[in-house]
């Protein structure tokens, strides 16, 4: 198994695809992307391309296309089964397998509605460990599969992420930088963005992104509060909407570990150089926050997540009123 990150980085090495593919995980815009990637790496002709829907068309149609031989004199054919967690035969996955050298140029992408790779119930050790159960056999593909589980990208990936936005577009990293931390992570918004403004080619600056995208009342709030404005917080707080809390929290999270990090590094003596290398694709925020970054020592940030915690398990437990209004407050 591996992750939407890991295959992308791979591709870009050896764009090889394997006879099997299984998609699945919770950000979409990534299952549809590694999907695309394919198609284009195998570019059938129209003939031999076959795209299937479980519950559009029927199991014993799926396998029999699955099965299928390329027609006419193309050496390839690939056949997409959407909806691929409701096979009620996913071991025939393994029958294809076995016969994918005696039939070299088929390829089958299985993209799953589910967000996880199915998984065997967890042994004892495993419970005991806390680990998850092993992945059904049917999905141990070897040298002739991938599978791939799409989640959004993590601080850890922000570089694939920064990557993934230059490859559509060509923009520099730092702009990509800027247009995902503007995008919130909404990778569906970050791709509907690419397209956009790959019509301006080569010279995609924040200028141009800033048009496109037009600040949320969300944003606004989180810049006013980590600048300590809470005067500006609570006027941003009138503009949202109830829906947005949750991510609004997760947003000042995100920016409380930046600005810590930027209050640790000034007070090591580090240069701005480096403390914006540190942040990575959030290197153009950096600026900004060095005058404010002396209210965030270790202290205060632990006493402000504490808010944080308590904040998102009243919105869990369905209380929204009053509940930004405090996280303002005891900021």
């Amino acid at each position: 198994m591996t992750t939407y990150s890991q295959f992308w980085k791979g591709f870009m090495k050896k764009p090889e695809p394997r006879p099997v593919t299984w998609l699945c995980g919770p950000e979409r815009v990534l299952v549809d992307d590694a999907m695309k990637m394919i198609r284009r790496r195998v570019n059938p002709p129209a003939w031999n391309y076959v795209p299937l829907t479980l519950g559009e068309d029927s199991e014993r149609d799926v396998w029999a296309e699955v099965f299928a031989v390329p027609m006419g004199e193309a050496a390839v054919r690939l056949v997409v089964v959407r909806n691929a967690e409701r096979l009620k035969q996913p071991e025939r996955i393994s029958e294809f397998v076995k016969r994918a050298d005696s039939h070299p140029g088929v390829y089958v992408i299985f993209v799953s509605s589910a967000a996880g790779v199915p998984r065997l119930e967890p042994t004892e050790d495993q419970k005991f460990r806390r680990a998850k159960g092993d992945v059904v056999p049917w999905l141990v593909l070897g040298t002739k599969g991938h599978v791939i589980e799409c989640r959004p990208f993590t601080v850890d990936t922000a570089k694939v992420a920064v990557e993934w936005v230059t490859s559509k577009t060509g923009m520099r990293p730092n702009v990509a930088g800027y247009l995902l931390n503007r995008a919130d992570g909404d990778m569906r918004l970050v791709r509907d963005i690419c397209l956009k403004l790959a019509v301006f080619g080569q010279d995609i600056t924040i200028s141009a992104i800033n048009d496109l995208l037009s600040e949320q009342p969300r944003d606004t709030l989180v810049d006013a509060l980590v600048a300590m404005n809470k005067k500006g917080a609570l006027a941003a707080l009138a503009r949202m909407v109830p829906d947005d809390y949750s991510r609004t929290l997760g947003l000042l999270d995100s920016q409380l570990d930046l600005a810590g990090m930027v209050h640790d590094m000034t007070v090591a003596h580090h240069t701005l150089f480096e403390i914006q290398r540190a942040a990575g694709n959030k290197n153009f925020l950096v600026k900004d926050l060095m005058d404010v970054s002396r209210h965030y020592d270790v202290k205060r940030r632990a006493a402000i997540r504490r808010v944080l915690t308590d904040a998102d398990e009243a919105l869990r437990g369905g209380a929204r009123t009053g509940v930004m209004e405090a996280c303002i407050a005891l900021w």
